[in-house]
């Protein structure tokens, strides 16, 4: 499994690079060649990234905005293991302590914005664990196989 570490600060204009990095490592471990965005349906593999990309910009973003209060210049260590068969990622950050099992369930009818992370997150990949270890350093872990996710519930580690 192929390894690659890159850091990066806590802004939301970070996450088209974190995005692209990612993007790019899967297309190199996959095997895949970038769409040209034709008429053509989307591969198992396309629809797998797509899937990633989608959770990885849930997740970083909710570092910046919940793990950080949107506090600038903040460290986000991203640490991506790429097979042929799957991708691990790993969001390492030394902010605000995150239970996932504390965030009510996305309303659905329309009567609140926001609230969908963690519900979409949960949707797309495989895995998804949180954890926060005796020094206060957080991470999320995200586990992503290249065939479509099946839905499954996130853990807290404590």
């Amino acid at each position: 499994m192929a390894k690659q570490v890159r850091e990066y600060v806590s802004e939301l204009t970070q996450l088209a690079a974190i995005r692209a990095f990612i993007e790019e490592e899967c297309r190199r471990g996959w095997g895949a060649a970038r769409s040209g965005g034709g008429t053509h349906p989307a591969t198992a593999v396309e629809t797998a990234l797509d899937q990633l990309l989608l959770a990885v910009q849930e997740t970083a973003s909710n570092i910046v905005r919940h793990g950080y209060h949107d506090e600038a210049s903040r460290p986000i260590r991203v640490v991506l293991e790429v097979s042929a068969d799957e991708v691990r990622l790993f969001f390492h950050y030394p902010g605000r302590d995150f239970d996932p099992e504390q965030v009510p369930p996305p309303a659905f009818d329309g009567t609140r914005e926001g609230g969908f992370g963690i519900y979409l997150i949960r949707q797309l990949v495989d895995e998804v664990h949180y954890h926060r270890d005796s020094t206060g350093l957080c991470s999320v872990h995200l586990r992503k196989k290249r065939s479509p996710a099946v839905p499954q519930e996130a853990h807290s580690c404590s």
